[in-house]
C-alpha cells in the first residue's frame, strides 16, 4: 500500500509502520539527506517507494553529510573563484 488521496486513517498507519521498518537501520540524518535528494531530482514526479529512499540512502557516504553539506559546497565554490 503507497500513499493516496483516499486513504483512510489505518492505511496510512499501515503505510508509515512499513516506512520504519524498511528505514529502521539508517540514522535520521541519512533519512532526512535522501529525502531532500529524492524531492530536489526534477526526474522524480511521484511519492517515493522505501526502496527508492534506501538506494539513496546508501549512496550517502556518512550520516553527517547534511551537516557539512553547505560549508562543503560554500568552500568549493571559494576555491573554484582563486583558479
Amino acid at each position: 500500500t503507497y500513499p493516496g488521496r483516499n486513504m483512510t486513517e489505518a492505511e496510512a498507519r499501515t503505510v508509515v509502520k512499513i516506512w520504519a521498518e524498511d528505514l529502521a537501520e539508517y540514522p535520521a540524518e541519512t533519512i532526512a539527506e535522501a529525502c531532500r535528494l529524492y524531492r530536489r531530482n526534477p526526474e522524480n514526479k511521484f511519492f517515493p517507494h522505501p526502496g527508492a529512499i534506501i538506494a539513496l540512502c546508501d549512496k550517502i557516504p556518512d550520516p553527517n553529510w547534511a551537516k557539512y553539506r553547505d560549508s562543503f559546497l560554500s568552500t568549493k565554490d571559494e576555491t573554484d573563484g582563486e583558479r
